[in-house]
Order: structure tokens, then sequence, then C-alpha cells
């Protein structure tokens, strides 16, 4: 598993971004992701930061340290920027840094 992210995957099959070929089971131990977001906007570097697993509450730790700099991205993308997120290895859009 790459990264876990949120997306409309219907849309992105609608707009021959990609293509279903089933669905599988084995997507990871679902405790373990770690996802990040802010309410800080644009390019700028926020100290504002939330975290959460999946089903539990977000936790506010302000500026992001140790394990939580390697959380996942917790937005729900497009499925345009979804697919360029896999095909670029990152988030395309603006979004707040930590650093």
């Amino acid at each position: 598993m790459e990264f876990y992210a949120h997306c409309d995957s219907r849309h992105g099959i609608r707009m021959n971004l990609w293509t279903l070929y089933g669905n599988s089971q084995d997507v990871g131990d679902l405790n373990k992701p770690l996802f990040r977001d802010t309410n800080d906007h644009g390019d700028i570097i926020s100290e504002n930061w939330y975290v959460w697993h999946i089903g539990e509450d977000f936790l506010h730790v302000g500026k992001l340290k140790g394990e939580h700099r390697n959380a996942d991205i917790g937005i729900v993308a497009s499925a345009k920027s979804m697919y360029e997120w896999v095909k670029y290895g990152t988030y395309q859009g603006v979004r707040p840094r930590f650093e």
C-alpha cells in the first residue's frame, strides 16, 4: 500500500481515469493509517494540524512532530487529483505545509 486517500472511485471510472477490475479485501490494517489535515488554507506553513485514525475522533496536535509528519493527507480528493497523485507520487493541489 503506497498511501491511503479518500475519493469518489465511481467518478474516476466515469471520467475514464481508471478501470474497475473487481474488489479486494486486502487493503491493509485499517487501524494503522494515520491522516492529517488543517483548517488553514493556501501555500503556508501551518501549526494548526489535526490527526486521526479511521473511525476515531480528530486530535488537535498543533505543529506536526514525529510520526504525525508521516500521516497521509486526509482530504477527499477529486478523481482528477487522485489520478495525478498516483501518477506523480504526490498531491498536486495547493495545501498547507508543516515545514
